[in-house]
């Protein structure tokens, strides 16, 4: 049994979202290289864990020139929560909500809806839930409010674009 409420929710800025933060990113490399193929710039931010820096200087070295080397000051080196938080599933399915209903009371994940919010789903006494978060970790005041003892890891098998949606061409 799955319940949908309406949790009270904090403003998140563009400049605060992570979904946002790696999409900006991604379109920042898209001006850098607008000849490099998009399917496989994505792939390689992806594999670079969101280090949009890394992924600029690794092309260069390989050849491919930019015009704009100022837009490289505006890339990070930092990885994405969005691919480094083991317990966010990316984009929603049904079978995720079926998977984690086998769970015992306190397992979670968090992931994103079809509005591209960010989501906890967790099981309680009463079933599956389904609450909006602010981001795709969580902090401990909301693991302690949930009673989320046991975040449940991202199946190795899931593709790494279905963490960010957006970036799939």
């Amino acid at each position: 049994k799955t319940k949908s409420l309406t949790p009270r929710r904090m403003i998140v800025s563009q400049d605060d979202n992570p979904y946002f933060k790696l999409f900006s990113q991604f379109c920042l490399l898209k001006q850098l290289f607008p000849d490099f193929p998009t399917s496989m710039l994505s792939i390689l931010l992806l594999r670079e864990d969101g280090q949009a820096k890394i992924v600029a200087k690794s092309l260069m070295k390989r050849g491919w020139k930019t015009d704009n080397k100022a837009l490289i000051e505006k890339l990070t080196e930092q990885s994405s929560e969005l691919l480094t938080c083991g317990y966010y599933w990316g984009e929603l399915n049904d079978s995720y909500l079926e998977q984690l209903t086998k769970n015992p009371i306190g397992s979670f994940f968090t992931a994103l809806d079809e509005r591209n919010n960010f989501i906890v789903c967790y099981v309680d006494d009463e079933g599956g839930i389904i609450e909006e978060c602010e981001s795709p970790i969580l902090i401990e005041a909301q693991k302690q409010l949930y009673q989320l003892k046991n975040p449940l890891q991202r199946p190795g098998s899931l593709p790494l674009i279905k963490l960010a949606p957006a970036l799939d061409g």
